[in-house]
């Protein structure tokens, strides 16, 4: 069983045995390996904004909205009472005691929606308080209003200030105690969505950095390898005899070493040099066949 050290010495030997296009292989794949992690973890934040904005949007904003009807709803009932035993109008008592129903009209139809939609422990701990003051408030809401309708206004007040407003003042915590709920999970659940845009922010621009790593990488390996050509150009122009008497006869070249082995860059340079060399001596050598040349002739 190999143990770290074992293993990170075979991955140096592996690395450096490879070749220089599988090393640039080797580089591009991990940096796109890194890109698609980059790329999934970024949709993954997104899809979660989305879902937080959702949430935000049809799911805890709503709840606050409900909340805050209802209890705007009981202030309504409120005044309507004190409308009643103010007033002796019989078109204003109806209409007074049209505005108390559609007012406990609404506040069942968003309390029956909150109880859909509410699915927190301590929602549902709320919530049910809620309802169970609102049943006691509807039954003394009840009695109020046959007591004005027997004409005993009276008894009427007195049930109002000693049993009925006490009442709505718990049930109006009770509401208010719902409200505060919801809206602190939806200020936590806006914080939580600005952390993520912050992150996936930070994630996008570190895509577009390893993005403009990876092409200006490309490009300097592109030209690099175009500089790699010239030699095996030359090399390929040199003349046949180079490659009988005259390679046979070149010296040991004096180049870098990598674990024991030419390096291909080392080799290119020197054959290079070479070329010029020889070119030089081919040069020299006509030259000097031309100067004999016009020797001979003078002599004759």
């Amino acid at each position: 069983m190999f143990t770290a050290t074992q293993l990170l010495t075979t991955v140096k030997m592996n690395l450096k045995n490879m070749k220089t296009g599988q090393k640039w292989g080797l580089i591009f794949s991990v940096i796109i390996g890194l890109l698609l992690i980059l790329t999934s973890l970024s949709y993954m934040r997104v899809n979660q904004l989305a879902l937080d904005i959702d949430g935000i949007a049809n799911d805890r904003y709503p709840k606050i909205v409900l909340a805050h009807t209802i209890r705007d709803e009981l202030g309504e009932i409120t005044r309507n009472m004190r409308s009643i035993l103010l007033t002796t109008d019989a078109l204003a008592l109806k209409k007074e005691y049209a505005s108390i129903e559609e007012s406990n009209r609404i506040i069942g139809k968003s309390l029956e929606t909150l109880n859909q939609t509410v699915n927190s422990a301590k929602g549902r701990e709320l919530l049910h308080a809620t309802v169970n003051a609102r049943e006691e408030f509807l039954l003394m809401t009840s009695s109020f209003l046959s007591l004005v309708r027997e004409g005993e206004k009276e008894l009427a007040q007195e049930l109002l200030l000693n049993q009925l407003w006490p009442v709505q003042r718990d049930l109006t915590d009770d509401v208010d105690k719902l409200f505060k709920f919801q809206s602190g999970r939806m200020t936590a659940m806006a914080e939580e969505t600005a952390r993520q845009v912050a992150s996936t922010r930070l994630l996008i621009t570190i895509m577009i950095l390893a993005l403009t790593i990876c092409t200006v990488s490309a490009l300097l390996a592109y030209f690099s390898s175009r500089n790699f050509q010239h030699p095996f150009g030359d090399a390929a122009m040199l003349p046949p005899d180079a490659a009988d008497d005259d390679l046979k006869h070149m010296p040991t070249p004096e180049v870098h070493y990598d674990h024991g082995e030419k390096t291909a860059t080392g080799m290119l340079v020197y054959l290079d040099e070479y070329k010029k060399k020889k070119a030089a001596q081919t040069g020299q050598q006509t030259q000097e066949n031309r100067f004999s040349a016009a020797g001979v002739k003078t002599d004759e």
